[in-house]
Order: C-alpha cells, then sequence, then structure tokens
C-alpha cells in the first residue's frame, strides 16, 4: 500500500505535523508517536516555529479551532507546500460567514493536494487514555485516506475510511 507518488508507502513511519496543541492535538500527536511517526507539534502557544513545523511534512494534521482555519491555511499556503503532502482537517464546524466546512477551506486553498477529514464519535480524552475508539477518515483520494488508515489505525484506534469528505463533516454534527 502507497501513494502513487511515493511520498507514503506501506507502514513506514511518516513525518506527521499536528496543528494545534489542545486536548484532541495531543491525543492525535500520541497515536502517530506511538506507531513511530517523526511528529511535530504545533500551537500559537508553543515554542516552534510554523515554518519549522510543517518542513518535510508527509501529513498534516489541523486540530484547531474553526475560526483559525482560514488563517492558517493562509499561513500554509504562503510557504507552498508540496502537491503530494496529505493535509488532514480534524475540525468541527462551519465558517460562519461563508457556511463552508474546513475541508472546503482546505480544498480551495490547496486544490492539487489530498485534503482528508478526521471525524467520529469520539472523545479526545478517552482516546488519550488509550480506550477503544472508532473514527473515519474521509477523502476522495481513496489511496491517501487508506494510507491515513495504516499510519493511524491501532488496536484501540480503528478508522474506517470512505471518500464522502462533505457527509462526514456534516454527519458530525447531526443530533441522534
Amino acid at each position: 500500500m502507497g501513494r502513487e507518488n511515493g511520498l507514503l508507502t506501506g507502514l513506514v513511519p511518516s513525518n506527521l505535523t499536528i496543528l494545534g496543541g489542545g486536548v484532541w492535538g495531543s491525543a492525535l500527536a500520541a497515536i502517530g508517536q506511538a506507531k513511530g511517526h517523526e511528529v511535530k507539534v504545533w500551537s500559537r502557544r508553543g515554542n516552534l516555529a510554523f515554518e519549522v513545523a510543517v518542513a518535510d511534512a508527509a501529513v498534516i494534521i489541523a486540530a484547531i479551532s474553526m475560526k483559525g482555519v482560514r488563517e492558517i491555511a493562509d499561513r500554509l499556503m504562503a510557504l507552498s507546500l508540496p502537491s503530494e503532502t496529505i493535509i488532514v482537517s480534524a475540525t468541527k464546524g462551519l465558517d460562519p460567514t461563508t457556511w463552508q466546512t474546513p475541508s472546503q477551506i482546505w480544498a480551495a486553498a490547496f486544490p492539487k493536494n489530498p485534503i482528508a477529514v478526521l471525524s467520529g464519535p469520539n472523545l479526545s480524552k478517552e482516546i488519550d487514555r488509550g480506550l477503544p475508539a472508532a473514527t473515519v477518515v474521509a477523502c476522495e483520494d481513496a489511496i491517501a485516506a487508506t494510507a491515513l488508515q495504516h499510519l493511524l489505525s491501532s488496536e484501540n484506534f480503528r478508522i474506517y475510511t470512505n471518500t464522502d469528505r462533505l457527509g462526514t463533516e456534516l454527519g458530525a454534527h447531526s443530533k441522534t
């Protein structure tokens, strides 16, 4: 299993960057580290420079609040991100001005990059404690979705894939 461009190959450890050092970002960083990946975490309050955090990242996971998505996308665009870098949105919500989802904002900013959504009925504190959880990675690029599944899945963190980014994001908001 691998990216056709050779960036992600099988289960080889990869360079992951987590944007957002809150509870959700920290839980995702712990999952990546447990899988043997090199993980950099950037947050506004941290000491790691944004440019350093995203340099050479194969996967960038944005675990930031909705109000920061557009600003962070703009900062990332200024760095000329390689088109093979996978961008994963782990943000819930809608832009209050445009009603766009986070992945729609990312896709508009990075039309050549695989854009994925990580969403599910999971609680970051439970994941951080190692309790079982399931989530979905949705990406129109099925190869990227499967690569992300292999990169982040573990015995206690199951990831299922699909190609419906928008449905996955909006489904996270429905009340059942």
